[in-house]
């Protein structure tokens, strides 16, 4: 088994300290294959980004492109996907292949991630999100990353309980997420408990914790006889 290759980076920039490369016009190319290596760059006022990947080729200050098992880390984020390209000029980046990030307590996976790596913009088709903190999972048509912290998704539901034992789900043609002030909001949705469904809501909002504020609770179920 091929260890995976190691990569030290810091964007925006790339430019890096490389103790193997090509220098050229077009800027430093990179070609890595088999064997461990390492890049590394300290620009002051920078976030550093950590890859690893089997292979990883490409231009340090135009675009790289990391192939199996490729893995980013960066300031308490982290992704991971069969291959993740990343264009420096534009701060694109995509990953493609068995997604997963996971930041802040919320993990998203889904089979492709389109996104600005510095402004936290972009978005995911088909993809779940797990949030363990407040026990919430969810699914979405297309789940779009608002900014650090915001989530946005459509054609959703979302529920408190285990994905597998869901006695109920929020329905919503759109949900927003806001972990940073702790509140969901959702757009003509209803609540599904058991098989039986609510009337459509137009709007409704919800803490995500237990912190006291006006609003919802996060939603609960009782039964009663009476």
């Amino acid at each position: 088994m091929r260890a995976p290759l190691r990569l030290f980076i810091c964007l925006p920039g790339l430019y890096a300290m490389l103790g193997w490369a090509h220098a050229s016009s077009e800027g430093i190319r990179l070609r890595i294959e088999a064997e461990p290596s390492v890049l590394l760059a300290k620009m002051p006022g920078k976030r550093p980004v950590y890859g690893w990947a089997l292979a990883i080729e490409g231009s340090v200050d135009e675009r790289l492109s990391l192939r199996g098992e490729a893995r980013l880390r960066q300031a308490g984020t982290s992704l991971s996907a069969d291959q993740i390209d990343y264009e420096h000029q534009s701060d694109d980046l995509q990953a493609t292949g068995r997604v997963r990030m996971a930041k802040a307590g919320t993990i998203v996976e889904g089979p492709a991630l389109h996104l600005k790596l510095d402004s936290q913009i972009g978005f995911m088709d088909e993809a779940t999100i797990a949030m363990p903190a407040v026990g919430g999972f969810g699914s979405a048509k297309r789940l779009e990353f608002d900014g650090p912290g915001k989530v946005n998704l459509l054609q959703a539901m979302f529920t408190t309980c285990r994905p597998d034992e869901a006695g109920w789900v929020l329905e919503a043609d759109k949900l927003r997420l806001d972990q940073d002030g702790e509140q969901g909001q959702a757009e003509r949705a209803r609540v599904v408990f058991q098989g039986a469904a609510s009337p459509v809501i137009p709007r409704l909002s919800f803490p995500l914790t237990d912190s006291r504020r006006s609003g919802w609770l996060p939603p609960t179920v009782g039964v009663t006889s009476r």
